[in-house]
Order: C-alpha cells, then sequence, then structure tokens
C-alpha cells in the first residue's frame, strides 16, 4: 500500500497525527475512549491495568524528540518488542524495524 498509494499513507499519517497530538494531550481520556472501541482489552481491573500499562508504553514510541512528534525512535520499539516479550503479549521474537517507517513523517 505504501508503495502504490503514497498520498492515501500521507493522508492517513497526517489524520494519525491530528489523533496522536490529541492523545498526548489526554492520555487518560485517550485511554477511556479506546475501550469503548475495544470492550475486550477492559473486561477486569487486571486486564485494564495491563493493557494501560502497554498504552502508556506505546505512547512514548511515537516521538523521537519533542519536536518531531510522530517519528519512531528504533532504540524504543526494541524497548516495547522486548516488553511485549516478557509480559508474553507475544510469543515469538519481532524485528523492531519491522514494526514502523518514519518516512512519511518527514
Amino acid at each position: 500500500m505504501v508503495g502504490e498509494h503514497p498520498e492515501l499513507v500521507r493522508g492517513i499519517v497526517k489524520a494519525t497525527l491530528h489523533g496522536l497530538k490529541d492523545t498526548l494531550a489526554n492520555p487518560d481520556k485517550a485511554f477511556e475512549v479506546s475501550l469503548k472501541y475495544a470492550p475486550e482489552a477492559g473486561k477486569d481491573e487486571n486486564q485494564i491495568k495491563t493493557n494501560k500499562a502497554v498504552f502508556d508504553e506505546v505512547l512514548k514510541l511515537w516521538r523521537a524528540k519533542e519536536s518531531e512528534l510522530g517519528l519512531s525512535d528504533p532504540r524504543s520499539w526494541g524497548k516495547a518488542v522486548k516488553f511485549m516479550e516478557k509480559a508474553g503479549l507475544i510469543n515469538k521474537h519481532v524485528d523492531p524495524k519491522s514494526c514502523y517507517t518514519n518516512e512519511f513523517v518527514k
């Protein structure tokens, strides 16, 4: 899709960054809203606690520096993969470089 429809991808990235700004401005509200669309993520208090921890960690991945909203930092993705492996959220190693691209944010 990226190679075939780059303008569509740019539009999606622009909309995503708009939502990300709102999410970073009020992460607790964003998590609350996300549970409305993925209620299975909040079946019980333990699940809510785990998913909120994942949510909070993922938010850190969206910026390499304060001035570069949306850029993904390769080291942060490496930490996230290790976290998800350790937490049992993924059962095989994932190459962090396969999880993101900064091509459309720059």
